[in-house]
């Protein structure tokens, strides 16, 4: 009997907060509906990208284990935007390119020519790293981004149903007769207040989520920089070379961003 009767309470709340008047009551219902399906549509749209990026990952993981060479992806204009990986492979590949052939695109005979022009001196190994780590800040962009936006839809939505509670509340009190129940007008309060509810916890709920996984694919994006930089660093580097000392005007080669 508890249910059923929660249940007609519930809704006969709602619909007397969708009975108030246009201003502000239809106008903040209409401002939570809309939150509610931006909030839907990043939802889907960051589980979808999520997916797209596990698989993208999975395949460019095994085609860089399939290569002869470091630059062999690059060399062949291999693309996936949607891994993770590749963008931090294809920065560190980029400036590879560029520290060896003066290119940061795949020339002609690439293969042949690196192997003609030899190792790069121990001095940059730095510049390679800061490569890596700017492939890995975009990384970390790409998996993160979107899941602080459903943090805003969530406070919004709590906000704005409080401000529909207090709104009739203060409304309904004022015209509210001396032998008149107060019943409709708590109830159209709690409505907006459900109704902020309603839109909020999906919201937080699949941030929570979110969050769980891009915090994982930060872990695992982390490594495989440190992985894929020392690999490029055995491949392409002479660490029998003299270290250059460090100075403030360090002549290091570098393309325009």
């Amino acid at each position: 009997m508890t249910s059923p009767f929660l249940l007609t309470s519930l809704t006969g709340s709602i619909q007397t907060a969708l009975d108030q008047p246009l201003f502000p009551g239809k106008i903040l219902i209409w401002l939570l509906l809309m939150l509610s399906i931006i909030s839907w549509v990043k939802i889907l749209s960051k589980w979808l990208q999520l997916m797209r990026m596990n698989r993208s990952d999975k395949a460019f993981s095994e085609r860089l284990r399939q290569s002869r060479t470091t630059l062999e992806l690059f060399e062949q204009g291999w693309q996936n935007e949607d891994s993770a990986r590749f963008l931090v492979y294809l920065a560190g590949a980029r400036e590879t390119a560029f520290q060896l052939l003066g290119s940061r695109n795949p020339v002609q005979d690439m293969e042949d020519r690196v192997r003609h022009v030899g190792l790069l001196p121990h001095a940059k190994a730095r510049v390679l790293e800061r490569a890596f780590e700017s492939g890995l800040r975009q990384a970390l962009m790409k998996i993160t981004s979107g899941v602080g936006g459903l943090r805003f839809i969530g406070a919004a939505s709590l906000l704005l149903g409080t401000i529909g509670s207090v709104w009739t509340l203060m409304i309904g009190f004022d015209k509210l007769e001396a032998d008149a129940s107060p019943g409709p007008v708590i109830g159209s309060a709690l409505g907006f207040v459900l109704i902020s509810l309603i839109v909020a916890t999906p919201a937080f709920l699949a941030r929570i989520a979110f969050a769980i996984q891009t915090d994982r694919l930060e872990f695992e994006i982390s490594k495989f920089k440190e992985d894929i930089a020392r690999l490029f660093e055995r491949t392409f580097i002479d660490f029998a070379s003299p270290v250059a000392p460090q100075d403030a005007t360090e002549k290091t080669v570098t393309s325009p961003a």
